[in-house]
């Protein structure tokens, strides 16, 4: 099975972080088995588990429960490599934010993106696929956080979001989101998003060269096999982009991605997988992140998921694990 990816830069500043909060980071990479050299290489691609494995013990061994917030204040187009090239010579910002929802895969097979425009309100949506962790709290708010130091690259530096929405619970260092974001993000939300003005998407963008922008489909070419276009990873993000919503079906993920459903399924067979088995999958991924320490009740959890009541949900969970939610629950909050 492929695991989900992203470009070794996530980790660019990670070393000087590291040693600022009293870690080793050669041997803190060493311990999750990522090599040392991606440190310095920014073009190689890690196993996104192991990353996010990585930030998380750094939280817990430095005693730094903000450490991905920490790491995100370094972020820039420029940490985005091509693709921030890309949205770099877009015209506007609803044009940059549109040529990053459709070309996040040149960084990370690993991250969905979604733009909804609503009446005089922008969401930029942001999910990532766990790779079999049920931490993910350091790398979700490092990806929020990148995304908001971006924004602000073509926004301006005083720029602030509407909102700020985090599915994890607070954090105990509030001085850090207000120093990120501005504000306090609302948490137990139901996505992890920025909310902007409309006005914002209109905003042009300084150093955007109309001349370059010709060379953008041979630049997407070049770092991308659209053969893989329908894979496990990609019906991944559509399970993850249409659950909440009820209508998560085999043939809604084929629509989502321009194929009927046999078509679909003929992708998924060629990978040895299926649809019901990516589906759950995700479901159960997102499931335990949810539920894990109590953060969640199994109602609201159920509702974000896509399920019809809680008793569906809890035959579904105990079909999957072996034990009712409220027993996986008071497990994990035992532990």
């Amino acid at each position: 099975m492929r695991h989900p990816s992203v470009r070794s830069a996530i980790l660019s500043d990670y070393a000087s972080l590291a040693r600022a909060v009293g870690l080793d980071p050669q041997a803190m990479l060493k311990a999750v088995g990522i090599a040392a050299r991606s440190l310095n290489q920014p073009d190689l691609r890690l196993r996104v588990g192991k990353v996010s494995e990585l930030l998380e013990r750094s939280a817990v061994l430095s005693g730094t429960p903000d450490f991905g917030l920490r790491l995100s204040k370094t972020r820039s187009l420029a940490s985005l490599g091509a693709l921030g090239a890309l949205m770099r010579d877009e015209p506007t910002v609803r044009d940059a934010l549109k040529r990053s929802v459709g070309s996040a895969h040149l960084n990370s097979s690993a991250l969905w993106m979604q733009l909804t425009e609503l009446p005089g309100l922008a969401i930029v949506q942001l999910a990532l696929d766990a790779d079999g962790q049920t931490q993910m709290r350091q790398a979700h708010e490092m990806a929020l956080g990148g995304l908001m130091r971006v924004l602000q690259h073509l926004l301006g530096a005083g720029w602030r979001p509407r909102e700020v929405h985090f599915m994890h619970e607070p954090g105990p260092v509030p001085r850090t989101y207000r120093e990120v974001f501005g504000a306090m993000p609302v948490f137990t939300s139901g996505f992890n998003a920025l909310v902007l003005e409309t006005a914002d998407l209109d905003r042009p963008i300084p150093l955007s060269d109309a001349r370059l922008r010709q060379y953008a489909p041979a630049a997407l070419a070049a770092h991308f096999d659209s053969r893989a276009r329908i894979s496990p990873q990609t019906v991944r993000h559509q399970v993850m982009t249409l659950l909440a919503s009820g209508r998560c079906s085999a043939s809604a993920v084929a629509s989502a991605l321009g194929v009927d459903r046999r078509t679909l399924n003929r992708h998924l067979r060629a990978e040895g997988r299926s649809y019901l088995q990516v589906a759950n999958d995700v479901r159960l991924e997102q499931a335990r992140q949810a539920l894990r320490g109590g953060r969640r009740d199994a109602s609201r959890t159920a509702e974000m998921l896509g399920f019809s009541s809680l008793s569906a949900f809890s035959r579904w969970f105990r079909r999957q694990t072996g034990q009712a939610p409220s027993a996986w629950q008071g497990g994990t909050r035992r532990a």
